[in-house]
């Protein structure tokens, strides 16, 4: 089982779409509030596979729009000599290395929750020695949770799921495999 929170946050390529599709993954997408499995209809599987091509012409889309607007920078003379950077920066990102800061702190649920209540991303912060997530807009006046509390919380949500023996061995082989490999 895996629980996002819509279409064009789980998929940016085709790849990822067939990989969970063939490993029967049952994909629950939470603001779409639809979960997509071999048991689903086939016009629910229609409406999710025109929503991961969508999802797709975007991430397409916006790798267009960028390299227009270097292509317009360098033919303006407002180029920096930062390309090795730029194309290690890139080579990271497709082997799966997240985008970090030097000197970066890094959370373990930095990037990954939504707020329950409004939909906002879930901030991590440090304070005090310690790490603190919080929703983005502090709705309704919700406050900070460690991130002890947290991995607790979420611990005890997950407890109950299972997965079979066979599926954990082919999720993990999947995960070996660095996602420019899988291209």
């Amino acid at each position: 089982m895996v629980i996002t929170e819509k279409t064009d946050r789980m998929y940016r390529n085709l790849r990822d779409y067939v990989v969970l599709d063939e490993l029967g993954v049952e994909l629950h997408l939470v603001k779409e509030g639809v979960v997509i499995s071999e048991h689903s209809k086939s016009a629910e599987k229609f409406m999710h596979g025109i929503k991961v091509l969508m999802a797709k012409n975007y991430s397409d889309n916006l790798s267009e729009e960028v390299k227009k607007g270097l292509y317009q920078k360098a033919s303006e003379g407002r180029t920096r000599d930062h390309h090795a950077e730029l194309w290690q920066c890139a080579q990271d990102r497709l082997d799966g290395k997240p985008m970090t800061r030097p000197g970066a702190r890094q959370f373990a649920f930095g990037g990954v929750l939504t707020c329950g209540l409004c939909g906002s991303a879930v901030t991590p912060e440090h304070h005090k020695g310690h790490a603190y997530y919080r929703c983005f807009r502090r709705c309704q006046g919700q406050g900070y949770v460690r991130e002890e509390r947290l991995a607790t919380m979420l611990a005890e949500q997950l407890r109950p799921l299972k997965m079979s023996e066979a599926h954990a061995r082919l999720v993990a082989e999947k995960l070996k495999v660095s996602p420019r490999d899988r291209r």
